[in-house]
């Protein structure tokens, strides 16, 4: 098998479990990750400088390589980020815009990274330089207010026997965390190293905070698929394997483990400080939960129903589905529930929201006081957890989502997707500007 095509299976095996097709595909995530953080304490002046200085030509970016790395890996971390690219904007009809390609490079957005939190929001794109699309692949993590990446990092290795990559960066609380990973396939042996920090503090991503070596990983090809990260912690859903790993201080805590009160395949993890959510996939759906401190647990089990949730740290939200069906995957009745967010089970206050809604997309996501999903090709479905009320966002016809959104606020949903120009699709990522919730 290729190498690049064990990568891709090992990142596609998320959907361990029983649960058959109701959860195929529900959380297998798809491109080898990527992306990453550094220096947002970049002030006006310097700012200005480098912007002019990239009109008069390209700018170096002042990689500086990652020490002790496996034999036959390159990788590297940018010193002045910012002067790699800028994003540009084209309208998209209204209410919609869309990213431009950028002359440098070929690039498209890495699935399931950045985000919004705390009146941030962060982009992900992953990326070839166009003269060079078998030289390195960077991993960029921009500003969207600003416009340019405040972090970037770039992998590469000889095609010789190794794999190296930066997987999916998580952005929360002004923090990102990601896994580098490294295989020797001709020793079958493994690193991966965990990097956490400040996306305002660039010295905190120089090194990793944890490393694990070969002895350290439960065998060849359980990959640190999914990041997540707040202040304090750093967590990442671990498959084949099935469990949630979470750090803190640079020690490790397995979670969701076999032998746990909650030992079912981990899918749609969130994390709010550090109180960490997902999915226990088995015979049925329910919600389960833990921290560094505390052990698996199980948070919500709804009698005869699945329990498909999501939150942004202020309100909790689920889809109950009731009678699944396995020939036409989906339920024969979905239910929508909310509750402010808590992290203890006892003090959650539940309220149904739609006693009947049509079941859209089993990853959605909360923001704004709204349950979001992909509602076919190029629409998304939004529901209103004041009022139950649903809407529509619908894009051109030649236009696609291919991922759940990025981020939702009350204000703008930014999501990845495609669209068709000149007989090819081109990889793209839309904001959609959103009218008050309740109004």
């Amino acid at each position: 098998m290729p190498l690049r095509t064990w990568v891709l299976v090992v990142l596609l095996a998320g959907c361990s479990g029983s649960n058959g097709l109701k959860d195929a595909g529900v959380d297998a995530a798809a491109d080898s990750g990527i992306d990453a953080h550094i220096d947002a304490a970049v002030d006006a002046g310097r700012d200005g400088g480098r912007d002019a200085g990239r009109d008069a030509g390209p700018v170096d970016p002042e990689w500086v390589g990652l020490p002790g790395i496996l034999d036959g890996c390159q990788i590297d971390r940018a010193v002045a980020p910012e002067t790699l690219a800028r994003l540009e904007w084209a309208s998209c009809g209204e209410g919609c815009q869309r990213l431009v390609p950028d002359p440098r490079w070929r690039w498209g957005p890495a699935p399931r990274s950045g985000g919004h939190s705390e009146g941030r929001t962060i982009l992900s794109i992953i990326a070839n330089e166009r003269s060079d699309l078998a030289g390195p692949t960077a991993s960029l993590l921009f500003d969207i207010e600003r416009g340019v990446p405040v972090f970037a990092m770039r992998y590469h290795d000889d095609g010789d026997g190794e794999v190296c990559f930066v997987n999916r960066v998580a952005f929360g609380q002004g923090h990102v965390a990601f896994p580098v990973v490294m295989v020797d396939f001709d020793r079958s042996y493994e690193e991966t190293w965990v990097f956490h920090g400040s996306i305002d503090e660039p010295e905190e991503l120089a090194e990793p905070v944890l490393r694990f070596g070969d002895e350290d990983l439960p065998g060849l090809g359980n990959v640190l698929q999914l990041s997540f990260a707040s202040a304090t912690t750093a967590a990442f859903q671990v498959q084949p394997l099935g469990e949630m790993w979470i750090v803190e201080g640079g020690v490790l805590a397995r979670r969701a483990n076999r032998g746990s009160a909650a030992p079912g395949s981990p899918q749609g993890p969130q994390l709010v400080g550090r109180h960490l959510m997902w999915m226990e996939w088995e015979a049925k759906v329910r919600l389960a939960h833990a921290t560094f401190d505390t052990e698996t647990a199980v948070f919500l089990d709804v009698p005869d129903a699945d329990t498909l949730f999501a939150t942004d740290g202020d309100d909790l939200a689920w889809l109950q589905g009731y009678g699944w069906d396995d020939d036409a995957m989906t339920y024969a009745r979905t239910e929508v529930w909310t509750a402010p967010y808590t992290p203890e089970p006892a003090t959650l206050a539940p309220r149904r929201v739609r006693a009947d809604y049509p079941l859209l997309s089993r990853r959605g996501m909360v923001g704004g006081g709204r349950w979001v999903a992909i509602d076919g090709e190029n629409a998304l479905g939004l529901v209103d957890l004041s009022d139950g009320r649903v809407t529509r966002i619908e894009l051109p016809a030649d236009m696609f989502f291919s991922d759940p959104p990025t981020w939702v606020t009350a204000s703008e949903i930014g999501i990845a997707g495609r669209y068709r120009e000149g007989g090819r699709f081109v990889d793209s990522f839309f904001r959609l500007t959103l009218p008050s919730a309740g109004g």
